[in-house]
């Protein structure tokens, strides 16, 4: 049996650009094995960063996922 790991995963769908907090991401529990090696295991690695992607509610978030804000993000 593979070992489990605590991921990030979504709890509402989330447009790119859009900003992520506590309410949108949930940890869980999954096998190890059929996770990418860039799947998010810490929520603070994610809160108050962007999506760079359009994301679908469930999905469990991977570094491609994420983006840092922009300098134009910061003035706005």
């Amino acid at each position: 049996m593979y070992p489990k790991i605590e991921v990030i995963r979504t709890t509402k769908s989330i447009e790119q650009g859009e900003m992520f907090d506590a309410d949108d991401l949930e940890v869980v529990r999954m096998g190890a094995y059929p996770l990418s090696d860039t799947a998010v295991t810490d929520i603070y690695d994610v809160i108050g960063r962007y999506a760079a992607v359009d994301i679908v509610s469930g999905d469990i978030l991977s570094l491609i996922h994420i983006s840092e804000p922009t300098r134009h993000s910061l003035i706005s």
